[in-house]
């Protein structure tokens, strides 16, 4: 590693050293900055990015054009985004952002690399070079560079083959040294080279006279690289003249080769062929080997030197060199050091500079000439960033006449420690302060500028009056940044209250006449008041002024205070039938000052008649139909038992051509009204609730294949319901008639268990019926069996079907299904037109099997799996919608279904517990350059997208469907984008995800990232994410109304399980959705698309907990760290925000996430 800068271990441990956190060390800068020292000047790299020196610029090593000495930093001139340097003899390197690599400075062994020897004033790139890491230099007239691949590439003088390109050629341009891979730091002695590779070995070429590579041979030169035997766990290595340094993981430094000014530091002067360990010294987070003299800096922040000391360079005012390591005096909270050939360069946490020793020329940067004994701070200000403030609001509270007390989210600095910033709080009249030099021009400083604080108390101020607050917070380089401007008014002077609380209304009202209300009798008041005791309230009858009940104002059980209102409930319930008057003591109830209340004492002021019961009439409860027919197209469809006001199950049976059935009905009870809803085979609401109008034919309710049932609610006017149910039964498709084969040929090309081809596990032939063509597959289950138990579990059943058919049916026996799921195995039916791979414990045989009504014998059910063409009408209704929606149709619709028969019914399975992949290959042409998903196109018209990810079979692309459906699927090609975010953060996640019909924007094109989700809107994009269907919506939630456009979204979401009711059974579909309820359904989302359910209990899976991770919910935590460990959310500056709203950006970018790492979707 070069010599003069920040190490690979000070990258990794000084941060946690100094007690920065890793994600605040980065708060908003361009560059981690850096300190170099080189011969006779030094180099460093601001937090912007930029390049500044100093010192003696003979040879054009300055950089700004000029060869000029300079006693302060001057910049480099046309460099920025840099994000690394190096020095050599009288030479500079600066690697950019984008890997690229300039150099400047002193060129006459072409150590510059850019194929000539001319020196340069100004940095000119290094052709050839590309992704570069980092650039090391040193002592020496050579240079290497660290790739991003771990390759090492090297150019200069090679007098003593210190390139390592076995040659003792000099180079002008780069060549890469051969044998060295996954490299991750370089380091240029003198001569000689070393590279520290990511496995911990240090590798060393070049000059060995005094032991420089470490390998104990008394060789004078090696040419290419070898690793240093029994130096291992190496994480930083820095090379010297003609010695060098290694810091290993635990702290422990190791040094070799020349020692004759005690540069190895073990105590002695004698020279070292093998690395030794310096005993006096651990630790050390961060070392730099100058050229006779080297640095460390430990843990606690302080600098150690020792070697050579002719000039002062080990700092502790003395020029006496040293064997061993001794600290420098008056440093402390150092964050880098440099050894140079004549001074030594430090940096504090901060980001200030120090500097010692030689200072000819101006090297040491302190604006004199004077040489330095001990450390002194220089004029070189290494961070230039100001602190980030992440959501700088100013909150306000506790407002008084003369006082304010104020709160701010504490900031982050990329060099300062947090508990180090400084807040000044401003103050002004006006809104003129909302900058830092706003601030500093217009404001007044209220206080002092404080350390580590989060608050303030504004004192002084004038009462009802309007401020303006801002806050500025310093950084320890002196760098500012100012919050968001918040307004604040004083409260005003109260004005003594001096009024009584007045009555503003009595319930029952003065002179009125009707029942007692349910409450009893109240007044409301004009403000709050509170109860007296031992003051009475008196309800009297005016005729005789008989006393009917006397109530002590404060008496609990009787009088009840809220606010403004007060209720009395005498003990004894008032006759009806007579009038009353009341009175109330003077002083029975008072406001907050104290004012009382004048009562009432005469008999007009609150005066009232109580009536009997007037007659009322009561809402009917009838409950029952009057009438009930249902009717398959003109034609009545006859009901078991005849129809009944009274019988309330019933039972029809139709054809399979009949899909559709409309049902009359007519209420008997007045007021009363009947809705229809479908519900199928296992329960599960498919169609409707939908309102009957009494006497009218119903919309068309589908029927399944096999066993559904609908249901009629009739509601009377009392809200009293009755249900009717009709259990329909819709028989199977019949098999076509007149089959005859084609060409006699087999329609199964191969069947295969695990691979290996089966002979007579399954046969089948070609048939054509009305002109489409079949392929009729059956499996033979006593050689299934046989098969089955030569393997182990988890066995895979591939049919392929060898002529393109337009349908496909393979026909397994119940035994057979069996005996598959027996051993987890999964059936493959591979066609032209699609596959289907079906894992066998799917087939949903303990859901179906029950609805045959009879004890059934597995070897007589046949379950069908069956990949059909969906033909020309549903093609032709995907292209109308296809008009309409703007998508490029790729393949024509494939049916898939799986059919259970048994005694004669057949019920479809269409719902699994798991996703179930089919295959669909594309045409020529398709591919990823669109999104391209699958749509399922449902029953009335519309289509619904299914998650699709892309793959290669045979050189051709094929859509993967994930689904928990059975359906109709297309392909198709989609591309959406919006104005607004283009260029924002979410932009990619945004679009892809409107590509794929999972997210929509509003009516005038926009998609408005920044807006907050409602938690029905993001229910909807999970919904779509996840392709589940939407279907008639049940009333799931007490706040969803049958016909809000998110019912059926609340409704199958609730299904499976991914939202649940809050308190009484609300879903608040309107409220924004916090990130913490975000989570807690996206966790439920994950686990449905076979996501990870549980979080692991290593404690290293999050590095720490969040800063605000007190203010996440019990209730969510577990979701919380469920989505964080898998990537599905994500915090911000050490914060996960949990009750802030999630903005649409946010929804966008999650649901991306919850496919792709789930694997549903292309990643």
């Amino acid at each position: 590693m070069r010599r003069t800068g920040f190490l690979l271990l000070s990258a990794l441990l000084l941060l946690s050293a100094l007690h920065v956190p890793a994600g605040r060390a980065a708060a908003a800068a361009a560059a981690a900055p850096r300190i170099y020292a080189g011969d006779y000047f030094s180099v460093g790299l601001i937090s912007d990015g930029t390049v500044w020196s100093w010192g003696r610029g003979g040879r054009g090593q300055i950089g700004n054009g000029h060869a000029n000495n300079y006693s302060r930093p001057v910049r480099a001139t046309g460099l920025s985004d840099v994000k690394s340097i190096a020095v050599t003899y009288y030479s500079v390197f600066a690697v950019r952002e984008d890997g690229t690599v300039y150099a400047w400075g002193a060129n006459e062994k072409g150590q510059l690399g850019d194929g000539t020897e001319e020196d340069r004033l100004a940095p000119v790139e290094v052709p050839g070079l590309e992704l570069i890491s980092s650039v090391s230099s040193g002592s020496g007239l050579h240079t290497l560079a660290v790739g991003s691949d771990g390759k090492v590439w090297a150019w200069g003088n090679n007098d003593a083959g210190q390139l390592g390109d076995g040659t003792a050629e000099q180079r002008h341009t780069p060549v890469e040294v051969p044998g060295l891979t996954d490299i991750v730091e370089a380091a240029v002695g003198g001569s000689f080279s070393l590279a520290l590779a990511s496995d911990g070995r240090v590798w060393s070429w070049g000059w060995n006279k005094q032991g420089q590579l470490g390998d104990g041979s008394a060789d004078e030169k090696r040419l290419t690289p070898m690793p240093i035997a029994g130096l291992g766990g190496i994480v930083a290595i820095s090379a010297g003249y003609n010695h060098a340094l290694a810091l290993d993981g635990n702290g422990d430094v190791w040094a070799w080769g020349q020692n004759t000014n005690g540069a190895v530091g073990d105590g002695t002067y004698a020279e070292r062929r093998t690395p030794v360990k310096i005993g006096s010294l651990g630790d050390v987070v961060s070392v730099s080997a100058g050229h006779f003299h080297n640095l460390a800096i430990k843990v606690d922040g302080t600098v150690w030197a020792w070697g050579y000391n002719a000039q002062y360079q080990l700092g502790n005012g003395s020029i006496e060199k040293t064997n061993v390591p001794i600290q420098v005096p008056e440093l402390g909270g150092m964050a880098a050091v440099a050894a140079g050939r004549y001074h030594s360069l430090a940096m504090d946490k901060d980001g200030l500079g120090w500097a010692w020793g030689y200072n000819g020329g101006g090297l040491l940067g302190d604006r004199t000439g004077e040489d330095r004994p001990l450390p002194v701070k220089n004029a070189a200000v290494m961070d230039v960033t100001p602190p980030a403030v992440v959501n700088g609001a100013i909150a306000v509270s506790d407002r008084q006449t003369r006082a304010l007390k104020l709160s701010w989210p504490k900031a982050d600095d990329n060099m300062s420690r947090q508990g180090d910033l400084r807040y000044q709080v401003i103050r002004s009249d006006s809104g003129n302060i909302a900058t830092v030099n706003q601030a500093i021009l217009n404001g007044t400083e209220a206080g002092s500028l404080t350390r580590d604080t989060g608050s303030f108390e504004a004192t002084g101020l004038e009462p009802g009056r309007t401020y303006y607050i801002n806050v500025i917070v310093v950084d320890g380089a002196g760098n500012k940044s100012a919050y968001a401007m918040q307004r604040a008014d004083t409260a005003a002077e109260p004005v003594p209250d001096s009024e009584p609380p007045l009555v503003q209304a009595l319930s029952p009202a003065n002179g009125s006449s009707g029942p007692l209300p349910a409450a009893g009798l109240s007044l409301s008041f004009d403000e709050p008041v509170i109860a007296v005791a031992g003051k009475q309230i008196v309800i009297r009858r005016p005729y005789d002024d008989a006393v009917e009940a006397t109530i002590d104002a404060a008496d609990l059980a009787k009088v009840s205070v809220t606010g403004e209102t007060v209720t009395v409930v005498p003990e004894d319930s008032l006759p009806l039938g007579a009038d009353y008057y009341v009175t109330i003591d003077a002083g029975a109830f008072e406001d907050a000052a104290g004012n009382a209340y004048e009562g009432i004492s005469d008999a007009s002021s609150w005066a009232f008649a109580l009536e009997t019961d007037p007659d009322i009439p009561v809402p009917s409860d009838d409950a029952t139909l009057q009438s009930l027919v249902v009717n398959a197209g003109a034609q009545a469809v006859p009901m078991s038992p005849a129809f009944s006001p009274n019988v309330t199950d019933y039972a029809i049976g139709v054809p399979h051509a009949v899909d559709s059935v409309t049902v009359t009905a007519e209420a008997g009870g007045l007021g009363a009204s009947v809705a229809a809803s479908v519900y199928d085979g296992t329960g599960r609401i498919v169609y409707g609730p939908l309102a009957i109008t009494g006497g009218q034919a119903s919309e068309s309710l589908p029927l399944q294949v096999g066993s559904s049932r609908i249901e009629l609610a009739v509601t009377a006017e009392d809200r009293s319901v009755k249900h009717y149910r009709i259990s329909a039964d819709r028989s199977g498709a019949e098999r076509p008639p007149a089959v005859q084969p084609v060409g006699g040929k087999p329609a199964l090309a191969s069947a295969t268990v695990n691979g290996e081809e089966m002979d007579a596990i399954a046969s089948g032939t070609l048939q054509e019926s009305e002109g489409r063509t079949s392929a009729i597959v059956t499996v033979d289950t006593q050689r299934l069996e046989e098969h089955l138990a030569a393997v182990g579990e988890y066995p895979i059943i591939r049919l392929a079907v060898e002529e393109d058919a337009d349908r496909t049916a393979v026909t397994l026996s119940g035994h057979a299904v069996s005996l598959l799921r027996s051993k987890h195995a999964v059936i493959e039916i591979e066609t032209g037109i699609g596959s289907y791979r079906l894992p066998a414990e799917q087939v949903p045989i303990n859901r179906i099997y029950p609805q045959f009504g009879a004890q059934i014998q597995p070897r007589d059910v046949a379950v069908e799996m069956i990949i059909a063409n969906g033909g020309e009408s549903r093609l032709a209704e995907l292209q109308a919608l296809s008009e309409r929606s703007g998508f490029k149709i790729l393949t024509t619709p494939v049916d898939f279904s799986l059919l259970v028969s048994y005694g004669g019914r057949t019920i479809e399975a269409d719902r699994f517990d798991a996703y179930i992949e089919r295959e669909i290959p594309l045409p020529d042409g398709g591919g990823p350059a669109v999104t391209t998903t699958a749509v399922v196109l449902e029953a009335g018209g519309e289509i619904r997208p299914v998650p699709t990810r892309l793959t290669v079979r045979e050189g051709r692309y094929v859509a993967v469907v994930s689904s928990l459906t059975n359906s109709s699927y297309a392909v198709v090609q989609h591309s959406k984008s919006f104005e607004d975010v283009k260029s924002h953060w979410a932009e990619s996640a945004v679009n892809e995800m409107a590509s794929r019909m999972v997210v929509n924007g509003g009516n005038n094109g926009l998609f408005r990232p920044d807006d907050s989700v409602s938690r029905a809107e993001f229910a909807a994009m999970i919904v779509r994410a996840l392709g589940l269907p939407v279907g008639g919506a049940g009333r799931t939630f007490t706040d969803v109304d049958t016909g809000d456009w998110f019912a059926g979204v609340a409704a199958i979401a609730h299904e499976y399980g991914i939202i649940e009711g809050g308190p009484g059974g609300a879903f608040r579909p309107d409220a924004s959705i916090t990130r913490q309820e975000a989570a807690v359904i996206v966790a439920r989302a994950w686990k449905l698309a076979g996501g990870g359910a549980e979080r692991s209990e290593d404690a290293a899976w999050r590095s720490e907990p969040f800063q605000d991770e007190a203010l996440i919910g019990g209730w969510a935590k577990p979701s919380v760290d469920l989505t964080v460990q898998n990537g599905l959310f994500k915090g911000a500056g050490g914060l996960f925000l949990p009750r802030n709203h999630l903005s649409r950006a946010e929804a966008a970018t999650t649901v991306d996430r919850l496919l792709k790492l789930s694997g549903l979707i292309d990643g």
